[in-house]
């Protein structure tokens, strides 16, 4: 398939996403508003937000842009008040997670909690707000204590190509201190697409090929010393988890 059509296809595909994403913050998030609990409300939007990301993806691979497989999603259904901590290579990645997940707690940038078209899907949802305070640690605990299972990618930002990963140690000072399991996924494109500070009509050579893979679960046990300070175990743990994605993005 040539790269002319390949960029038309992608200019496509995300105009349409844009259109997504106006039907869901002003036609169906308004209609979720409306149901009686905020229970109610939180699952129904994060079901539609899902389904939104579902057609986005399938969308992309009619258009022929690319392909994207999902292994070992199934192991994600045994969890409950569980970490999932993602790599970062693309600017797509939490699209294609979720679009595989009618449940799924969510940390966002900030920004999104404020922004004029996307608060009111973020609210609904019930994301968390990445503000670096404590209240942010206690919305964390009070998610995984009701059992919901949070998304969080550990660098904060997108990764580039041929550069060591570089992570944020927040994951794993909330795993530590809150004595919570962890679940790793891996997110592998070659060739690499929507990396940080690439645009969106920078079109590879070929079609870009990613695999979104659930990989191992951590017990706390493996990395939880008592009597060690947490900001030690912490340190360790965020060596750990970078290791892991070094070898597998």
């Amino acid at each position: 398939m040539s790269r002319c059509w390949r960029l038309l296809g992608t200019g496509i595909a995300f105009a349409t996403f844009g259109l997504g994403g106006l039907v869901l913050a002003y036609l169906i998030i308004p209609c979720i508003w409306l149901l009686p609990s905020k229970q109610a409300k939180k699952y129904a939007a994060q079901a539609a937000i899902s389904r939104t990301f579902a057609c986005f993806t399938l969308l992309l691979r009619l258009l022929r842009l690319g392909s994207v497989d999902f292994i070992g999603f199934e192991k994600l259904a045994d969890d409950k008040g569980c970490l999932w901590l993602a790599n970062h290579p693309t600017l797509l990645d939490y699209v294609f997670i979720v679009s595989r997940l009618r449940r799924c707690d969510t940390m966002v940038k900030a920004a999104l909690w404020d922004n004029f078209f996307l608060s009111g899907a973020v609210k609904a949802a019930g994301y968390i707000p990445n503000r670096r305070d404590a209240s942010t640690f206690e919305a964390i605990d009070a998610t995984l204590t009701q059992g919901h299972n949070l998304l969080m990618f550990p660098e904060g930002t997108r990764s580039r190509a041929g550069q060591p990963l570089k992570l944020e140690r927040g994951a794993a000072q909330v795993a530590v201190r809150l004595t919570r399991p962890i679940r790793l996924i891996s997110i592998h494109c070659r060739p690499t697409i929507l990396e940080k500070g690439e645009k969106w009509y920078k079109i590879s050579k070929e079609k870009p090929k990613l695999t979104i893979t659930v990989g191992p679960r951590l017990e706390p046990s493996t990395f939880i010393d008592e009597g060690r300070p947490y900001s030690i175990l912490a340190r360790e743990l965020t060596r750990t988890l970078t290791e892991y994605f070094e070898r597998e993005r």
